[in-house]
């Protein structure tokens, strides 16, 4: 498939990859120091000319997500939400490689896997409270086998770095420079993908999310869609709630910038937010069209509020929450004109975790996640 088959403009095409691999990066798809795909791959995946690749990477490259050489393929250098790839970590993925092919003995290839993990858990890659990926994940990255993952994951767990459950993965409470984690709240910045994937592991999911567009959790629930196809994730019912804020002709971002009478940047603001929000509701009917899941529910309301922060409470007990940042930024409309709008970061913005579990449960977290679920409820109501 190419552009023409989907019926996209030249500009809408290129901010549809951008955008992918952007909310991959920041997934966490493409980890700080990974490869991209070769540019063929791009192209056929996203049904796009290589030209139109080509284009997106030298845009990401001039943001500073990637760096790219000749020959060498493009590498991920920085994540939408600002985490850098420090020295250490940028040098382990790409001589990520067979044990056999290295001659290594099963003591250096333990050694290698813990100490990148290290790395990158000190780097904020995975950062408190966030779960580490799957062992099957990290055995795939890495290229060895499970066995030595287990290791791996066992040794870390003896040094107090991580903490494991029986069918929920594996924690970040411990950090190298010794910072710890508290009663399951996270002190810091925090990544969706981890906390959407640990609602995921309930029987019954429930998502209430406030957000401008929906990308982010879009993204995530295909993700986690994957995981289930997969038998990773077994939920029975799943119901979401998507609040977002209404976009009529009071809504001041998507401004051109000099010209707030040009529209055009809302209505494709329009055009991606029914595009996601779409996303998320097939994505549901078809897990339980398959039998995937057996119960679902999507429900969509707007509210006439500006998007200062976005917001997701999960199951009803944890919450992620984070202030839009407003910049202005150049978009691609159609016959490849580019025009500078004032805009939000959402995709990258950051996340703070509070938690209403634990033991005990942290009495301030507690409070704020009542907080938001009040919040929620009574927007919810009024919205339309």
């Amino acid at each position: 498939m190419n552009e023409d088959d989907r019926g996209e403009s030249a500009g809408s095409v290129y901010d549809r990859v951008e955008r992918a691999l952007v909310s991959e990066i920041e997934a966490g798809t493409y980890p700080l120091g990974a490869m991209l795909p070769p540019q063929r791959e791009m192209a056929d995946r996203f049904g796009v000319s290589r030209d139109t690749v080509q284009r997106v990477l030298k845009s990401l490259q001039d943001q500073g997500y990637i760096e790219s050489r000749q020959g060498s393929g493009s590498r991920v250098v920085r994540t939408p939400s600002g985490r850098g790839i420090p020295t250490r970590t940028a040098r382990v993925a790409p001589h990520l490689r067979e044990e056999t092919s290295r001659g290594e003995n099963s003591g250096s290839v333990h050694d290698r896997v813990e100490r990148a993990l290290l790395s990158e858990i000190e780097a904020g890659t995975y950062p408190l409270g966030t779960r580490l990926p799957t062992q099957r994940d990290v055995a795939r990255r890495f290229e060895v086998s499970r066995d030595t993952v287990q290791g791996v994951f066992r040794s870390l767990r003896d040094q107090g770095y991580i903490e494991s459950r029986q069918g929920s993965g594996s924690r970040v409470v411990r950090t190298p420079s010794g910072r710890g984690s508290r009663a399951r709240t996270d002190q810091g910045p925090v990544r969706l993908d981890s906390h959407i994937d640990e609602a995921f592991r309930s029987r019954d999911v429930t998502i209430d999310a406030f957000t401008l567009t929906g990308e982010s959790l879009d993204l995530h629930m295909r993700l986690c869609a994957e995981k289930m196809r997969a038998g990773e994730l077994r939920p029975e019912s799943i119901r979401v709630r998507l609040l977002q804020p209404r976009t009529d002709g009071d809504f001041k971002l998507a401004t051109p910038v000099g010209d707030p009478e040009d529209r055009r940047a809302l209505e494709r603001l329009r055009t991606l937010r029914f595009s996601f929000t779409a996303s998320i509701s097939g994505v549901l009917r078809e897990l339980q069209a398959v039998g995937q899941v057996a119960s679902v529910s999507f429900e969509h309301r707007e509210t006439p509020m500006a998007p200062m922060q976005k917001l997701y409470l999960f199951n009803g007990t944890e919450v992620l929450a984070g202030y839009y940042t407003v910049l202005r930024r150049p978009v691609h409309l159609e016959a490849e004109e580019q025009i500078e709008i004032y805009d939000v970061l959402g995709l990258g913005a950051a996340l703070y975790h509070h938690s209403a579990t634990g033991a005990p449960p942290d009495p301030e977290s507690t409070a704020i996640v009542n907080r938001a679920r009040r919040w929620y409820e009574h927007m919810w109501a009024n919205a339309e």
